[in-house]
């Protein structure tokens, strides 16, 4: 292995990494999960009164959702996922 892929292979996976810790954030924040809640008129409320009514199971994945939305979370769940999904890319790229 060359230094030159070790160099594209670790540019490719920062900027995979990079962008996915950007896009979670704001895909929660833009489907209408945010720190007061579910928004009006979201997607996310859409998704509340469709399947859940008032009564949203803990645990599930809009339970989750709204947890990342409302805290700080959403952007610590977005740091994990590109930092796996940075490595992903090294360890694909390498098999």
């Amino acid at each position: 292995m060359q230094v030159s892929d070790i160099r594209r292979r670790l540019l490719i996976a920062a900027a995979v990494g990079a962008g996915v810790a950007i896009a979670v954030p704001i895909m929660i924040a833009t489907f209408g999960f945010g720190p007061a809640g579910v928004a009006a008129g979201s997607a996310a409320a859409a998704w509340q009164s469709i399947v859940y009514g008032g009564l949203v199971p803990a645990g599930s994945v809009f339970a989750i959702l709204q947890f990342l939305g409302a805290t700080a979370g959403a952007a610590q769940f977005g740091a994990g996922l590109g930092g796996l999904a940075a490595f992903g890319v090294i360890v694909g790229d390498s098999a």
